[in-house]
């Protein structure tokens, strides 16, 4: 029921409405009574007041256009406009330094006034580590070599590399590194036969 009808009935009666508070609910059209205490078939005294709880709006802001934009431009317009926005760097060589990407979409609107900026980057592109279980760690140690990785490995004693294959590792197969080089692999292994 809305407040306008509630008033209509209420002042028929030797009562009064009280607004209690408003709830903000973008579902219920502004106005909509949500509670009401007493509640609903309780008995009541001529004269005394019905507190109500009632439905607004929840102004949203739309989201500005941060695609192509700086980083500079981008805190600029956030404050001009009271937002918050959290910035993420993705290696990417044709957006370099600018946004590519925003959420939410320009035009769209924003919950809690927060947007997110993903800006490109040239750096070093990152990688997915290999997987390395059932390879020897001869080979292993010599790729890991190529790409300055630091090695740290758990092996039984006193058997020759060529002769031990790789049964577990760190970082595991898929992790996603951004810089292979300056990295340290630990390896586990075992005796091949």
């Amino acid at each position: 029921m809305q407040v306008h009808e509630a008033l209509k009935l209420v002042s028929k009666q030797p009562l009064s409405l009280r607004l209690l508070s408003q709830k903000e609910d973008n579902d219920l059209p502004s106005g909509t009574i949500m509670s009401q205490t007493p509640l609903v078939g309780q008995k009541i005294k001529a004269h005394q007041a019905l507190f109500i709880v009632v439905s607004k709006q929840v102004r949203t802001q739309v989201a500005p256009t941060l695609i192509g934009k700086t980083d500079k431009d981008i805190e600029k317009i956030c404050h001009k406009h009271e937002i918050s926005c959290t910035h993420y760097t993705l290696p990417n060589i044709a957006f370099n330094s600018s946004c590519f990407a925003q959420l939410p979409r320009a035009g769209k609107s924003m919950h809690d006034n927060v947007i997110i900026a993903y800006k490109g980057s040239n750096k070093k592109k990152s990688a997915i580590f290999p997987q390395l279980k059932g390879h020897s760690l001869e080979a292993v140690k010599l790729f890991l070599e190529e790409h300055d990785c630091r090695i740290t490995l758990k092996a039984p004693p006193d058997v020759p590399d060529n002769e031990l294959i790789i049964t577990d590792h760190r970082p595991m197969a898929g992790s996603i590194i951004n810089n292979l080089s300056n990295i340290t692999v630990q390896l586990s292994c075992k005796k091949k036969y």
